[in-house]
């Protein structure tokens, strides 16, 4: 049977007495089993399995009746004057600017009026028209690919006269001037009824077809009173984001506001909205790479790029409302629709209640890097991945069937252009357990050991420790990371230094952690956006003077380009990436440090983790080692490393000033087990490995990963301060 229901809550973060909206659609439409369990583990197929539930017991149905809901992508500005139409001069003319880097196979709307009355946009061949009552006139020759286009679309409201102007302008920087001006005129008889707008849209059709969304970017839309060729002169040359003349009738500035939803308008007093969250704060026609960061050159940055498979929201209705009890444990718990393969997980996590704690310990669940990675197609981004990542294929083959879900920050747009922005408001796929061993399926490896150890412990994500700071880790003691942390905001970074230097004890369980600069909305939950800036390894690069992100303004790229390198904050950073097994740790004459007799209690030997579920060793998939260089604490002790690796293992390229030869051995190709006390009385203890985690369960948790890992945690808990010999260096 091949799955055909899918769902999604209102968010990843919730607490007792709180409720979740449920939303789930079926190509199958029927009545589904519904379950809410608490999860102990994520994954059925490593060694032993961790896999582990239990009924949650919140009062919910057994049984829904789910219906097809449909998901409509593509980004828009959607402008709503329904309450006050905007009466449409005898002679209106339509202005904006556009650019493009491909044609679609498909009309792209580039602005549409009056619920696709009027329609106005490019055709496969690239050919611009404007279309209303079914009829059509379409320009004579196709607009040029990755250069500005002027528009102008004027309608004779008494005989339905209608006359397509474009022009291409001159590159930037470029000796080359603009191109002629291109004119196609025509009669469409049913234009003669426009005489107030009712609604209008940028960048898509009114009607919600995604087969007709736009691709590219537009800039500085106007609707104005009779123009003439002159007037259109003035408005190509006018060096302002939202040019206008005597006659304007409405003027919208993208390059106002753009942190938010809004979309300013100049003279009548109807902003819009944009929908599905198209790309704000990208540079514009008049950018000239004399400014890079749009808060200080906003006129540079007049544009909004939008895409036809942008998805921010799949609007379904909510099918539930799940009320969590008060006396509800934190931990991970799971809305279940479906059964066998034909069944649909959505994750949350319940937090304690906000400012208390029920547990010493809290376990911090990335959901930013849930986010980024959410729907990934690894057999099509990272097929090096497939064989160490137990792929589930009808999952992947589920989420190919359904596009219009979107894609993670891994993959591009029809127009090369990467993904920069994930949501939580839609399916994800992949966010659930016995799925993809990685991310959120290898972090219950590590929830399933605490449960093993009979260890309490508090959840708590990225996503509320953005928004609430470093008042969420006050009431512990420890904060055990995920497996692989990866992308952190500002205010992330912030609460977690914070915590360090008031004395808290960090667990880093992971690797290629601290690594990328992303920002949630300023106002909308569950809504990321990443700036791949700098040089990195990465799935694609942003645009040049397109590195700072719209929603805090901030630069992207790697923290470690910021100055914050990951050695700073946990010893270790990310030095090389590989899927072709792993290899165990090997302890170093500083193990032998009193310091660190701890973490060494009843180990015997020198070898730590040649076992696991994730490439068959400790180290493995992603690695991190110590640079003092680059921020190791001169005092921190590197207490096991893990080298050897075969040639599938590669250095991170951020690494690399210039090429080297093939088959050299790296030494920096390793993951360096490190621990270091703070001047506050508290310590780092970092692994460097996602794989870490896939070790755990080995034997039964009767092993050396599991021990050394249990003899941090409970040093950890002891209250008793780390004498920090840092002072006496």
């Amino acid at each position: 049977m091949e799955r055909s229901v899918a769902g999604y809550l209102d968010r990843w973060s919730v607490r007792p007495g709180e409720a979740l909206q449920v939303f789930v659609s079926s190509d199958a439409p029927g009545v589904y089993p519904v379950g809410i369990v608490r999860l102990f583990g994520c994954d059925s197929r490593c060694d032993p399995p961790t896999y582990a539930e239990e009924p949650a017991g919140f009062d919910c149905p057994e049984v829904l009746d789910v219906a097809r809901h449909p998901t409509v992508a593509g980004s828009c500005v959607r402008v709503d004057c329904s309450r006050q139409p905007l009466a449409v001069p005898e002679r209106v003319t339509l202005t904006l600017f556009l650019h493009v880097s491909t044609f679609l196979p498909h009309d792209a709307i580039v602005a549409s009026v009056n619920a696709d009355a009027v329609l106005i946009g490019i055709g496969a061949d690239g050919h611009l028209f404007v279309e209303c009552g079914g009829a059509r006139v379409a320009a004579s020759a196709p607009i040029r690919l990755q250069r500005w286009t002027f528009l102008a679309c004027t309608i004779e409201r008494a005989n339905g006269t209608v006359e397509l102007k474009s022009k291409t302008l001159a590159g930037t920087g470029s000796d080359e001037p603009g191109g002629p001006w291109l004119t196609q005129s025509g009669v469409l008889p049913a234009a003669s009824s426009l005489a107030a707008i009712e609604d209008l849209h940028f960048g898509a059709a009114a009607n919600g077809n995604a087969r007709r969304g736009f691709t590219g970017k537009l800039e500085a839309p106007a609707l104005h009173g009779g123009v003439t060729e002159s007037d259109l002169d003035r408005l190509i040359v006018d060096a302002s984001c939202a040019p206008v003349l005597p006659s304007t009738v409405a003027a919208w500035d993208f390059s106002r506001d753009i942190g938010s939803e809004v979309v300013s308008e100049r003279i009548a007093g109807r902003s819009g909205e944009t929908v599905q969250q198209p790309l704000r704060g990208v540079t514009g026609r008049l950018w000239n790479g004399s400014a890079f960061d749009w808060k200080h050159a906003p006129e540079h940055y007049g544009a909004i790029r939008f895409h036809v498979d942008d998805m921010a929201d799949a609007g379904w209705p909510a099918s539930l409302r799940l009320n969590i009890p008060e006396n509800t444990p934190s931990g991970l718990y799971a809305v279940r629709v479906g059964a066998a393969a034909d069944r649909a997980w959505m994750p949350f996590y319940v937090l304690p209640q906000k400012g208390t704690a029920t547990s010493d310990i809290a376990f911090l669940a990335p959901t930013a890097s849930y986010l980024a990675y959410a729907n990934v197609i690894v057999p099509t981004v990272m097929p090096e991945h497939v064989a160490q990542m137990n792929l589930d294929g009808p999952t992947d083959r589920f989420l190919l069937s359904h596009p219009e879900f979107g894609f993670s920050l891994y993959e591009t747009h029809p127009d090369g252009a990467g993904k920069a922005v994930s949501t939580w408001h839609r399916p994800i796929v992949n966010v659930a357990p016995c799925t993809v061993n990685w991310g959120f399926t290898a972090d219950g490896d590590i929830i399933a050991w605490l449960k093993a150890i009979g260890q309490p412990v508090d959840m708590l994500t990225d996503d509320v420790l953005d928004r609430e700071g470093a008042a969420l880790l006050t009431p512990y003691r420890v904060v055990i990371t995920g497996t692989h942390p990866e992308y952190w905001s500002l205010p992330m970074m912030n609460a977690v230094r914070g915590f360090l230097d008031r004395g808290g004890r960090l667990i880093y369980m992971g690797g290629n952690g601290f690594y990328w600069r992303v920002a949630f909305h300023p106002t909308l939950p569950g809504v990321m956006e990443i700036r791949r800036a700098d040089d990195s390894t990465r799935g694609w690069r942003a645009e040049p003077g397109e590195y700072y992100n719209s929603f805090d303004g901030g630069l992207g790229g790697l923290w470690r380009h910021q100055g914050l390198p990951p050695q700073r904050l946990v010893g270790v950073g990310f030095a090389a990436q590989g899927f072709g097994g792993g290899r165990p740790y090997q302890r170093t004459g500083a193990s032998h440090d009193p310091r660190v007799a701890f973490i060494f209690d009843g180990i015997d030997g020198d070898i730590i983790g040649d076992f696991g579920s994730h490439g068959g060793a400790a180290a493995g998939e992603e690695i991190d080692r110590a640079d003092i260089v680059l921020g190791t604490p001169s005092h921190a002790l590197v207490v096991a490393s893990a080298s050897g690796f075969n040639d599938a293992m590669l250095r991170a390229k951020e690494e690399l000033l210039m090429t080297v030869p093939a088959g050299i051995a790296d030494p920096d190709v390793r993951a360096d087990m490190t621990f270091f006390e703070t001047p506050s009385g508290g310590a780092v203890f970092s692994t460097g490995s996602i794989s870490w985690g896939g070790s755990l369960a080995h034997n039964c948790y009767a092993n050396s990963v599991a021990r050394v890992t249990g003899n941090v945690l409970r040093r950890f808990l002891d209250p008793r301060p780390f004498p920090y010999p840092g002072s006496a260096l």
